[in-house]
């Protein structure tokens, strides 16, 4: 039995939930493990995190060049963290038979601060298992990488194949997520720490993590303890739009900018984020994605095109500011011309009757929707943006 085919079929059997973007030397691996194609190796990377977030385990198979197109939510997650273990296998062209340039994946363990294991001589149920197993412990995304002459290797396996793993992760090794109260240089040091504890890890290969800056004191590590957090401008126009989230009490999936403030201090119901454009497809399982209409063009959009292909019953809250507030106000274009398809729902931000409708959908069961839908919430961000800190 070839190697790919023994991979494959530990996925499938096993019953995790794999997404790929097919290519040489990985196609038939797709194939053979009943992998979900889907628009592009990012959306297939934050399907596998969202499954990740309700506790199952989930993969990843692209070829060496998709590594670049995930690399955002992988360097994410590993700040964000994970529930439950989540591979990227990357399949090596190593002597550019069928790709445009030769890259090695392994080079993006010290970019994302992963462990990288590698078949070595060691069964495809032993690599999936140990790949598996460093994601938990370590609390990030591990990378298998296989070359093409692994894949098309012969095995041999015993009679009757019944090799398989658990979908469920081992929940006494599983690091979890990010403290919600960790400050981003917290959270750098969270990573350093426990990139420091897979150093002489034997699953794979480990690379140094870069140290966080030393000009920072532990005060700065928590926000409770640093005693304030960074919120919305003093008048936003949104900040009702926020107070309603906040009401429904429903697990939002923020994206990057101003919504991941939901995840901040004086509110408590933003769940994870990983990442510019990742929350539309992360919340095909938890159901509720907020972003803001750069995000969604910045590389959102295809995310949302695939939710409404599968008809997965997402509900996806764009805020639209008509520029970058985070980031200096910078103008960019009217994002409801682009999303049309979804049929989207307008409305202004100072519409109480709108956001009640908006809260009511959130409501809903995901198991309970028929369909995905599509608010987009209006609203004039003022000339000079000055976020403020509230106290913890």
């Amino acid at each position: 039995m070839k190697i790919e085919h023994a991979l494959g079929t530990i996925l499938k059997k096993s019953g995790i939930p794999t997404y790929c973007v097919p290519g040489f030397p990985v196609s038939a691996l797709c194939e053979q493990a009943h992998a979900t194609i889907v628009k592009n190796e990012k959306i297939a990377l934050e399907f596998a995190l969202g499954h990740s977030l309700v506790g199952t385990r989930a993969a990843v198979i692209v070829k060496q060049v998709g590594m670049n197109a995930l690399a955002d939510p992988l360097a994410n997650a590993t700040f964000q963290g994970l529930k439950a273990g989540v591979i990227v296998i990357a399949g090596d062209d190593e002597y550019l038979s069928a790709s445009q340039t030769a890259q090695d994946p392994r080079y993006y363990g010290p970019i994302a601060r992963a462990a990288v294991v590698e078949l070595c001589g060691h069964s495809p149920r032993e690599a999936l298992e140990e790949a598996f197993l460093a994601s938990e412990r370590f609390s990030r995304i591990t990378i298998v990488r296989v070359t093409d002459t692994e894949l098309r290797s012969h095995i041999t396996i015993p009679e009757p194949n019944t090799d398989s793993i658990s979908v469920k992760p081992q929940k006494e090794n599983c690091t979890g997520l990010a403290d919600p109260d960790c400050t981003m240089y917290g959270r750098g040091v969270r990573v350093q720490n426990i990139t420091e504890q897979m150093n002489g890890y034997q699953g794979g290969l480990v690379y140094p993590c870069i140290h966080p800056s030393p000009h920072l004191t532990p005060a700065d590590t928590h926000r409770s303890r640093r005693k304030k957090s960074l919120s919305l401008c003093r008048d936003c126009s949104f900040r009702a739009l926020f107070d309603m989230f906040e009401e429904a009490g429903k697990p939002i999936i923020c994206d990057a900018g101003c919504c991941v403030l939901l995840m901040n201090t004086p509110y408590t119901v933003g769940f994870a984020s990983y990442g510019m454009g990742s929350s539309i497809a992360t919340a095909h399982t938890t159901g509720v994605a907020f972003i803001g209409d750069y995000a969604l063009l910045h590389s959102g959009l295809q995310a949302l095109i695939e939710i409404y292909e599968q008809k997965i019953p997402v509900i996806t809250v764009v805020l639209q500011n008509y520029k970058l507030g985070m980031t200096g106000g910078q103008k960019i274009s009217d994002i409801v011309p682009y999303i049309a398809f979804s049929n989207p729902y307008v409305c202004t931000c100072d519409d109480s009757t709108a956001l009640r409708k908006i809260q009511s959908a959130i409501g809903v069961p995901m198991q309970e929707r028929k369909e995905p839908r599509t608010f987009v919430v209006q609203g004039n961000c003022q000339e000079v943006i000055y976020h403020e800190y509230v106290e913890c």
